[in-house]
């Protein structure tokens, strides 16, 4: 395999600039211009955050080092950290000279094709094969099982560009999912998982320009305020592992872990310069376990086993609804959450005077796979744009008002989701019926649909050092029971005749009750005022 396209110079990232023009750009560009870049634009949102992740690996690699001018420097503690990441932050801009001094040092390990160390592969001879359709996350489908409508057909689905396969192939150590791959029998029990932000919740800080996002996402110390460990990225290895489902200990640093290659992959392409296919085997091969190590996902404490776990991102669930997981570093619940160490991290920069924003915005962007995780079912794209006063010191209390009142929105969603069963009981169906279960999970879903956008924007117009804390909750609450209300307006004018009526309603018990669709309106309006309190 001769060398070619090289992602230094070559153009193959796809971002939006800050005036509105898109282009396709080299690595080495867009870190130059990322000041100038609004954020990154590739096929998929997931795909631009495997992209980012590999551009902050280079970062720590640089940074852990240099000073924002070039200047060698050491990190003797948090204090030394949180100034020079403060540096970093005034100059505005990645300084060109450094940037390609780091990157040139690794030119040859940059080449999409080399016949010994293609970027992001491994020169494996044996392997699944696949078509580069299966590479494509926008179409992915296997060789025996395909998609019956496509958004690409023809040549287009079949084969990539060079510049697609770059961003297939960091998209797919991210996000792979667990389907039959060759395994190495003597591997014995070594089962193959999904690509490594399959695993996690990924949960990361978007700045106004991707220059922002990557240094908003530049954490320098853990959690017990030690500096983070130097460490490569995969490019700086001297060789690379070949090995089938290899197990590799935790990585201790950054670089390493942002960078992890949980596939062995080669493509293969045509003479006239397309990506047709791809040979892969399982890669590395790490826990979740506590690897705090990893910055952007929440966890959750395993009281059983002492360990914490990393919280996935759930296809039914807005981002709001997990707003202690997030922002409620101090919780003491049994749940033993901890938030993302990289909204820590921005709490501590905050504390610390170094955060100039009034408002910041936190996104998660991640996928759901099915149940043995061998295909990827849904992605998810959500973010929360919150008053920076929130990562304050002083804003305990209102973020456990605000994770309360997120509690108490979610009782009244019950509300009606319970009036939902009283009126198809009224109109003759049984409370054990599948269709009453069925209509009620719709009603919560719709009415979780209605009051979501009500919800951001009232989080993000909370000023925690002008508003009361009762009357801002207090107006949330109006808000939310009148969408409630409303909805459960518009269920009576739907009932049918029978619902209006009335009979006698089933119940678990031996106790059998009359009811109609006005008596079970009237109780639902009274469950509300009860969740919510009195009309203002």
């Amino acid at each position: 395999m001769t060398k070619k396209f090289n992602l230094l110079w070559e153009k193959w990232i796809k971002v939006l600039y800050i005036d509105g023009k898109s282009d396709e750009i080299s690595l080495m560009d867009a870190f130059k211009n990322a000041h100038l870049i609004k954020r990154l634009t590739g096929e998929l949102p997931t795909q631009d955050l495997a992209i980012m992740r590999m551009m902050l690996a280079a970062l720590y690699s640089i940074y852990m080092k240099k000073g924002a001018d070039g200047e060698d420097i050491e990190l003797n503690d948090s204090d030394d950290a949180k100034c020079h990441w403060n540096n970093i932050l005034l100059k505005s801009y990645f300084k060109p000279e450094l940037i390609e001094e780091y990157l040139k040092r690794y030119e040859e390990h940059f080449y999409l094709f080399h016949p010994e160390r293609p970027f992001y592969q491994a020169p494996i001879e044996s392997g699944s094969k696949f078509l580069a359709a299966k590479l494509n996350g926008e179409v992915a489908q296997s060789n025996n099982k395909q998609k019956l409508f496509s958004p690409l057909s023809g040549t287009l689905k079949n084969t990539m560009t060079y510049p697609q396969a770059a961003r297939w192939i960091i998209y797919t150590m991210a996000f792979d999912d667990a389907s039959s791959k060759q395994k190495d029998k003597s591997k014995g029990s070594v089962s193959i998982k999904t690509g490594w932000l399959g695993q996690i919740g990924p949960t990361y800080i978007e700045g106004k320009n991707l220059f922002e996002t990557l240094i908003l996402n530049l954490v320098l110390v853990d959690d017990n305020d030690n500096v983070l460990k130097d460490g490569k990225p995969i490019w700086e290895f001297d060789t690379i592992r070949t090995g089938e489902r290899e197990k590799i200990p935790l990585p201790d640093n950054p670089a390493e872990l942002l960078t992890l290659q949980t596939r062995r992959l080669l493509l293969t392409r045509t003479k006239d310069n397309m990506v047709d296919g791809y040979l892969v085997l399982g890669g590395d091969v790490v826990t979740a376990d506590n690897a705090l190590i990893e910055k952007m996902t929440s966890w959750k404490n395993d009281s059983n086993k002492n360990i914490y776990l990393p919280i996935r991102l759930r296809q039914d669930r807005s981002m709001w609804r997990d707003y202690s997981s997030l922002l409620l570093k101090e919780i003491k619940t049994s749940d033993g959450i901890k938030i993302p160490g990289v909204i820590d991290w921005v709490m501590e920069l905050h504390r610390s005077g170094f955060i100039p924003y009034s408002m910041i915005k936190i996104r998660t962007t991640g996928v759901t796979y099915d149940s043995n995780s061998s295909s990827v079912v849904s992605m998810i794209d959500d973010s929360l744009s919150i008053n920076i006063q929130l990562l304050s010191d002083f804003s305990d209390r209102w973020n456990r008002r605000i994770s309360q009142s997120i509690s108490t929105i979610e009782e009244g969603v019950k509300c009606i989701g319970n009036f939902q069963s009283d009126l198809l009981e009224c109109g003759g169906y049984k409370y054990d019926d599948s269709i009453v279960k069925s209509r009620r999970d719709y009603i919560k879903a719709e009415a979780y649909y209605r009051i979501d956008q009500p919800f951001r924007r009232w989080l993000a117009s909370i000023n925690p050092s002008e508003d009361d804390i009762e009357e801002t909750i207090g107006r949330l609450y109006t808000i939310m029971r009148n969408i409630l209300i409303e909805m459960g307006k518009e269920m009576m004018e739907g009932a049918n005749n029978t619902a209006l009526v009335g009979r006698e309603k089933d119940t678990p018990s031996a106790t059998r009750k009359y009811k109609n669709a006005f008596k079970s309106y009237k109780e639902f309006e009274g469950r509300l005022y009860k969740t919510f309190g009195s009309v203002n």
